[in-house]
């Protein structure tokens, strides 16, 4: 339904980043990427895009990217919570730059398993 949506509508960059979120989870890299080029082209730089975009590179498999992501997100006001309660995001909460950022920020990071 959303592949359909954005072909009629395919200036929506946060829903091109939704996208490449579930291309991702159902294993379709090269869709996935795809889709992240596609969704920054068009502006998906606000928030709720980004960190979709730090889940969906953390499914691929692409820990680092998605690590800078969740830190810039951080950064744009993002609460350390929303980064314990993503599933996708546990290589990314284990890392211990995630956790110095997120204290300096001054919230401590929740889980150290998860």
């Amino acid at each position: 339904i959303l592949s359909d949506h954005l072909a009629t509508n395919s200036r929506g960059g946060a829903g091109w980043m939704t996208l490449a979120f579930y291309q991702a989870k159902l294993g379709e890299r090269s869709g996935a990427e795809k889709d992240i080029q596609t969704a920054e082209e068009r502006g998906a730089t606000d928030l709720e895009s980004q960190f979709m975009k730090a889940q969906a590179l953390a499914v691929l498999g692409n820990k680092e990217e998605a690590l800078k992501t969740v830190l810039s997100c951080l950064d744009q006001g993002l609460a350390p919570m929303e980064v314990e309660l993503a599933l996708d995001l546990n290589a990314v909460r284990t890392d211990p730059r995630y956790r110095k950022h997120a204290q300096r920020h001054g919230k401590s990071a929740l889980r150290t398993n998860s």
